[in-house]
């Protein structure tokens, strides 16, 4: 028995613990990444959404000429869209 009343028991090296999580922190993020890469690669290019979408100068030509009758200067930083019409 030892001094303090427990037994002694020899210590046990950590390494193989310490091998299985060293290989984890590197094998899970890299299955990770190319879990990922490879599902960006499957996937169909969409057409650009310019394509889809033109500005609505309808409800444009509208809130300008309201602007008009008041003193304000409309800046179109995103002007509004509708879907474009189908060729």
């Amino acid at each position: 028995m030892s001094p303090d009343g427990g037994s002694r028991r020899p210590k046990r090296s950590p390494g193989r613990f310490v091998l299985k999580m060293r290989m984890s922190l590197i094998l899970v993020p890299a299955a990770l990444a190319g879990l990922a890469l490879s599902g960006c690669a499957a996937t169909n290019p969409v057409e650009p959404t310019a394509k889809n979408y033109e500005v609505d100068m309808q409800y444009v030509a509208a809130v300008e000429r309201s602007a008009k009758r008041m003193p304000l200067t409309i800046i179109w930083v995103n002007p509004p869209e509708k879907k474009a019409a189908k060729e």
